[in-house]
């Protein structure tokens, strides 16, 4: 009968070289990607990014005329010329378009009821957006039911010549498929429920978007905000910069005539460690979080109850690298020529 001792000692002794191998591997720094920048998180599928007001009108413009059968517009305020006669001449060229818009703008701005009569006038389909939503706040196009703009400004002349502004042109089939599911569950006053995990649509899953992605951040958390009201969100952005995050946030101030609505939550995150710079030019309408330099929202939601609970809007997250690194680019410009916002 063979000894079977020696044979099982040299088993022991490899086993432990391996485990001991293993755990001298895992000591060392994690790779970057790891945690808040995992593969399943965020569509790569992305065909364009598009920067305002660096990029003007053009690839907008570019963008409905690529269009070969139809288009779709989901947008808060529509004005633009360029754009209006872009979408007037794809009518010309015998596309299906529908254009819906917010009727009741906040503060009553906007010239949608006089953009309405001229895109009735050149034969478009033209609705009012559905009364369930507070407001339909979001900033959607979508091109022969196969790309996706989403997009954080609004068709007009100031969101393409003065603010800094995004747009994502998604061409993930499953996403563009879900981003027209929901424009013609809208369009049809009929109720959807989203699923698409990189999709972030008020008021269905927004708010939990925005807490899973902040909570996502392990070294950094760069944030683009019109809006600083919903105290959800400030606090998990303090507790992001209270775990070791360096959390900067960058804004507009307000007018000097107007009132400072945004004052309570900024100094609200400044007292909890995030640093918060002020822009006047740009005008920062742009609503975005950069995760890590790996990951980012881009979308139409402010930071308050109404954006995330009440309204239609729309966002997505991105992983794609030349996306992730134009805004990034985009963003340490705005930071450094950004002053510093002092907390009360």
């Amino acid at each position: 009968m063979l000894n079977r001792r020696p044979l099982l000692l040299s088993i022991v002794l490899l086993a432990t070289m391996i485990v001991t191998a293993c755990g001298q591997a895992g000591t060392g720094p994690r790779p970057a990607a790891t945690g808040a920048a995992s593969a399943d998180v965020g569509t790569t599928n992305v065909a364009s990014t598009v920067v305002e007001p660096d990029d003007g009108a053009k690839p907008i413009v570019d963008f409905l005329g690529q269009a070969k059968t139809s288009i779709d517009v989901g947008v808060y305020l529509l004005s633009d010329k360029t754009v209006i006669d872009a979408l007037k001449d794809a009518k010309k060229r015998g596309l299906k378009v529908r254009v819906m818009m917010e009727e009741h703008p906040f503060g009553g701005g906007g010239n949608n009821a006089t953009v309405f009569k001229q895109l009735q006038e050149a034969g478009i389909d033209v609705k009012w957006s559905n009364p369930t939503f507070r407001f339909t706040h979001e900033k959607i196009i979508v091109v022969d039911r196969k790309l996706a703009a989403i997009m954080t400004l609004n068709l007009t002349r100031s969101a393409l010549t003065k603010n800094r502004e995004f747009a994502i042109v998604d061409a993930d089939p499953a996403e563009v498929a879900e981003v027209q599911a929901i424009f013609d569950a809208d369009w049809e006053r009929k109720s959807i429920k989203p699923s698409d995990p990189d999709l972030v649509v008020s008021p269905d899953n927004a708010r939990a978007q925005f807490l899973q992605i902040i909570g996502r951040a392990q070294r950094t958390l760069d944030v683009y905000a019109e809006e600083m009201q919903d105290r959800e969100v400030q606090s998990a952005l303090r507790s992001a910069a209270q775990r070791g995050v360096k959390v900067r946030a960058i804004m507009s101030p307000a007018e000097a005539r107007e009132k400072d609505t945004n004052k309570p939550g900024r100094d609200n995150i400044i007292q909890g460690g995030v640093s918060v710079r002020l822009l006047k030019k740009p005008y920062i309408h742009a609503k975005v979080f950069l995760v890590d330099g790996t990951i980012a929202f881009v979308g139409s939601q402010n930071i308050s109850a109404t954006s995330l609970n009440l309204n239609r809007e729309m966002g997505m997250i991105v992983a794609s690298p030349p996306t992730i690194e134009r805004i990034q680019r985009a963003f340490d410009k705005d930071w450094a020529a950004g002053t510093e916002a002092a907390g009360r």
